[in-house]
């Protein structure tokens, strides 16, 4: 084989491994924005959780059980229903619940894009 041969191998070989490691490098950037949003969110759900938590227990409802599911949304949103369940909210009358669903409805979330429903069980 010649040198001019050998040398156009090389550098080919030498361009497909750049274009390989930049495109490794890009796909571990995106791997770890995707990470960390995922880890903002869920810090941002378990302090929502806490809120809600914390609200109840002023309202007199103290041990309500309180459960989170969410559905990520095609357009990179999610939607939230939080569960609540305490006997004495299973008691009051629809305008009082309907109150209470209000107050929940007010409690802030850092993400825009994110929809809630508050149910009571």
């Amino acid at each position: 084989m010649s040198r001019k041969k050998i040398k156009r191998k090389t550098g080919l070989l030498i361009v497909v491994l750049m274009v390989m490691g930049t495109a490794m490098t890009v796909k571990g950037q995106e791997n770890r924005k995707i990470r960390l949003e995922e880890q903002y969110y869920q810090e941002a759900e378990s302090e929502y959780l806490s809120k809600v938590r914390a609200f109840l227990r002023e309202e007199g409802y103290e041990n309500s059980g309180v459960t989170m599911t969410k559905v990520y949304e095609e357009d990179g949103g999610r939607s939230y229903t939080i569960l609540i369940h305490h006997r004495k909210i299973s008691e009051l009358e629809e305008p009082e619940k309907k109150d209470l669903q209000e107050k929940l409805e007010d409690i802030s979330f850092p993400v825009q894009n994110c929809h809630f429903c508050h149910s009571f069980l």
